[in-house]
């Protein structure tokens, strides 16, 4: 009877762990060209994945494709093409695509997803631990022609939030034309400066982006102060005004950056501020 009762115990105790255990979020980006052909890429987290092997068994290798049709793939950690990115649960909310590029396409391409996936029930969402997920856009925003979203957090970007899908015509105007993919970029995450206030701060903007190295700001917003920090929060330059202005090409006054990804931070008056990135692309010139 003790034998049968302890089997119980054990049966039982294993319901619960597979029953409770984490549930793969797998997270589908669906392409369609101009002519109808179509394909997809996939962002996955699951508890089995790892953060610097090749998780095979979730489809992070490189997969058999027809070369002469329409491909679109990221790289792996060999730097071989794929359409698959895992991540492990431990680093949620955490992950990006990187690159994103592609093979025999034809404008316009149409992107999208399923924006109730990221409200999925089973997401981690334990403050402060597990901040729930507060950031989901696509950047690259100048072959999208969408510069100025209106629900985008961050300058030249789409929020995936607010919308299922986008548009992408052909950007063929002006010095800016880029192809639409390898500037194409899907990041996931979580923004602990992200408020409300960063929401609806839509009349800053800064340009060129990329810039070989001047940084011009316009605002329609008072502006007290702004700061300029590299990507792992290092403080690289810093300005505050004695008396709070409205900025009209007003250029930075700091030319010591290197190239890479940078933010400025701007401190509007009511203690609201905005955050954009912006890339330094070549100080050489």
């Amino acid at each position: 009877m003790k034998q049968i009762n302890f089997l119980l115990i054990l049966t039982l105790l294993f319901f619960l762990c597979t029953t409770q255990a984490q549930q793969p979020w797998r997270f589908h980006i669906a392409f369609e060209d101009g002519t109808g052909q179509r394909d997809t890429l996939w962002m996955i987290f699951d508890n089995t994945a790892t953060v610097e092997g090749i998780d095979y068994q979730l489809g992070e290798g490189t997969p058999e494709y027809d070369p002469n049709a329409f491909n679109v793939f990221m790289y792996n950690m060999d730097v071989d093409s794929t359409k698959v990115k895992a991540y492990p649960y431990w680093i949620y909310p955490t992950m990006s695509t990187d690159e994103v590029f592609a093979i025999n396409y034809t404008y316009p391409v149409i992107i999208r997803w399923d924006t109730a996936l990221f409200h999925a029930p089973y997401l981690p969402n334990n403050p402060p631990a597990n901040p729930p997920m507060n950031v989901a856009i696509i950047e690259g925003g100048y072959q999208f022609k969408m510069w100025f979203d209106p629900t985008a957090p961050y300058f030249h970007t789409t929020n995936m939030f607010t919308k299922d899908s986008v548009f992408c015509p052909e950007d063929t105007n002006g010095q800016t034309h880029v192809p639409l993919f390898g500037d194409l970029t899907f990041i996931f995450g979580y923004d602990p400066y992200l408020s409300i206030e960063t929401l609806i701060a839509k009349n800053i903007s800064i340009f060129p982006n990329p810039s070989p190295g001047q940084i011009i700001i316009n605002s329609n917003e008072i502006i007290t102060s702004y700061s300029i920090s590299d990507i792992s929060g290092k403080i690289m330059f810093c300005e505050s005004f004695d008396s709070p202005r409205f900025l009209e090409n007003y250029e930075i006054p700091y030319k010591n950056l290197t190239s890479g990804i940078y933010i400025l931070k701007i401190n509007i008056v009511d203690k609201q501020f905005h955050h954009a990135k912006f890339i330094i692309a070549n100080t050489s010139k």
